[in-house]
């Protein structure tokens, strides 16, 4: 149905480092509130690599649409946004916020030891 703008697999490095790759070498940052989840620690939530989750994006016109088709499959965790930056909260706790750019030279650097 065309509802999908983005999508990277949870495999590796779980659900904070698919949507850091997602904002690698794009315009776009992220806002990002784990409120949703519930009985997992923070770990888990940001890190745990299972099998079959996805990070997608849709269009905000889309949401109702594709909450509809995937029901309690799927849980809104944030925006698409242009600042350049990930963000990420837990409730109103600050977890995360850095610029895209700054992800990009650690992908692009990698460990330094």
């Amino acid at each position: 149905q065309n509802l999908i703008e983005s999508c990277h697999d949870l495999s590796d490095g779980g659900m904070v480092v698919a949507i850091a790759e997602s904002a690698v070498g794009t315009d776009f940052g992220a806002i990002i509130n784990l409120k949703n989840f519930e009985d997992l620690s923070l770990q888990a939530i940001l890190f745990s690599e299972s099998h079959s989750r996805f990070a997608v994006s849709i269009k905000p016109e889309n949401k109702e649409r594709f909450e509809n088709l995937f029901g309690d499959m799927s849980t809104f965790i944030g925006e698409v946004d242009i600042s350049k930056r990930l963000k990420i909260y837990n409730e109103s706790k600050s977890l995360i916020d850095l610029k895209v750019a700054k992800l990009q030279k650690a992908w692009d650097e990698g460990l330094k030891i």
